[in-house]
């Protein structure tokens, strides 16, 4: 596999692609009410969700090559992920569990 961060990116991109088609094909199954008995569901929710879960394995790539590579470091993808997650909290989404209990 080619490691540089072009190469990655077109990949990834391409994967992209592909996660939306599975997405929007997932999203019109999960507007049946009944949709886990439609012929050919699981098979169906394997593949599309195999699609989906490829970008997140091409992002997990692409970082660590940005790493390895020296063009960013751990601590610079760490502050995109902390961006990221503020404004996730920010929007009222996605906030982490507090330990402890509520």
């Amino acid at each position: 596999m080619d490691s540089q961060p072009a190469i990655i990116l077109g990949r990834l991109r391409k994967e992209m692609s592909e996660a939306l088609a599975a997405t929007e094909s997932l999203a019109e199954r999960y507007s049946d009410k009944d949709f886990k008995n439609r012929l050919g569901y699981q098979e169906a929710f394997e593949s599309d969700m195999e699609q989906i879960l490829d970008v997140q394995r091409g992002i997990e790539i692409l970082t660590h090559q940005l790493i390895m590579l020296g063009v960013h470091s751990s601590k610079d993808i760490q502050q995109v992920y902390r961006r990221q997650q503020a404004k996730c909290e920010r929007k009222g989404h996605h906030r982490p569990e507090k330990n402890g209990g509520a």
